[in-house]
């Protein structure tokens, strides 16, 4: 009696990876991606904040006041990221659920990205212009580059918004929560300078 050949298993779809011998990456090809910006924003951010400490031991530096917004905008930071968690947990029983929680993220990291504008007009109007010290082009060229990050979370958030994806909610959530970590550690050492 001929024996039957099976065909071998179809792969999910959205698995990515692969080597010899049919092996397979178990992570979605999204999260890699994310998990590889991650990586890459984590040196660039590694390497200005290695750069800053080693500057603080020079005799010329001088720390920069704190402007209290510091803190209500790292209170929306935060705000956006818990609001984002919800969406997306939300969005996964059914996108209108999660909607408006995406929404409101979405305005709360707007008010943090205008809330830092903010403090920086409030230091230049004291006088604390990039170019006058280190401490203050360290202090523009840290929190515009995490802004420029922030921006890009929201064109990504945009995204998920306009193809109601839960899965594109939930990686934006991740990078959101990446942000707020990354901000956390930034407000930390400019207060400890």
């Amino acid at each position: 009696m001929p024996r039957l050949i099976e065909p071998p298993p179809t792969p999910p779809k959205d698995l990515g990876g692969g080597g010899e011998g049919g092996e397979r990456f178990l992570l979605p090809t999204g999260l890699v991606g994310l998990l590889v910006l991650l990586g890459v924003v984590t040196s660039l951010f590694a390497a200005l904040l290695s750069a800053y400490l080693v500057r603080m031991g020079f005799p010329d530096w001088q720390s920069l006041p704190k402007p209290p917004l510091l803190f209500l905008n790292t209170l929306l930071l935060g705000l956006a990221s818990w609001a984002l968690e919800g969406a997306s947990r939300r969005a996964q029983l059914g996108w209108a659920l999660g909607e408006g929680w995406a929404y409101s993220g979405l305005g709360l990291g707007f008010a943090f990205i205008l809330g830092q504008l903010g403090a920086w007009q409030l230091l230049l109007s004291l006088g604390y212009a990039p170019a006058e010290s280190p401490a203050g082009a360290f202090f523009y060229l840290a929190t515009g580059l995490h802004g420029l990050h922030l921006l890009g979370g929201t064109v990504a958030l945009g995204v998920a918004l306009g193809r109601r994806e839960p899965v594109l909610l939930r990686f934006t959530a991740l990078y959101w929560h990446y942000l707020f970590g990354v901000w956390l550690v930034l407000l930390t050492l400019l207060l400890w300078s």
